[in-house]
């Protein structure tokens, strides 16, 4: 297959996966472990995001289980407190850190995926989960399309890149879209 042609496949995918993470969004869902086995494309070429398992109402959103009463995290689960929830080379900075997250660790999710989507390879994944953390909180990650004149789609991995990365799902559709 030509790589435009899979980077046009790659981009249509990447349209609904943006167009499911906003559904999410607007719903006040974070899923908060977007990663490849967690996206199926089925044989119509629909995509679906699954595994929500994770998933919390955006207000008040920790990355811990211990200030959840909620019935992702229930009182009976053996999440520790303080641990921190997510696929490490998926994870967003501010996940990473064991901060305060919202819809933007899906934006910073969606980036990665796009990136291994475009490249081939995780631009996190360590050797070991502490490795791929790492990489996460002082790797930048940048994708950018020239050929076809698509606008640029960033994830920072600065310590206040939250507040430089895309604040909605929709400007990453309608970058993928232009």
């Amino acid at each position: 297959m030509p790589i435009e042609e899979a980077i046009e496949i790659a981009v249509q995918i990447a349209l609904q996966i943006t167009a499911g993470i906003e559904s999410a969004h607007e719903a006040g869902i974070v899923h908060r472990d977007l990663k490849p086995a967690n996206i199926k494309v089925d044989s119509d070429g629909v995509v679906k995001i699954l595994d929500f398992g994770l998933a919390k109402s955006d207000e008040g959103l920790s990355t811990t289980g211990a200030e959840f009463d909620g019935p992702t995290i229930p009182q009976h689960s053996p999440t520790i407190a303080g641990a921190i929830l997510g696929t490490a080379a998926y994870m967003s900075p501010e996940q990473a850190r064991g901060r305060r997250v919202d819809k933007r660790t899906d934006i910073w999710s969606f980036g990665v995926l796009l990136y291994e989507m475009l490249v081939g390879s995780s631009p996190f994944q360590g050797e070991t989960t502490t490795d791929s953390m790492g990489a996460v909180l002082h790797k930048d990650l940048i994708l950018t399309r020239s050929r076809k004149k698509r606008p640029r789609v960033s994830a920072n991995s600065s310590a206040d890149g939250s507040g430089r990365r895309l604040q909605q799902c929709a400007e990453s559709r309608q970058r993928l879209d232009s």
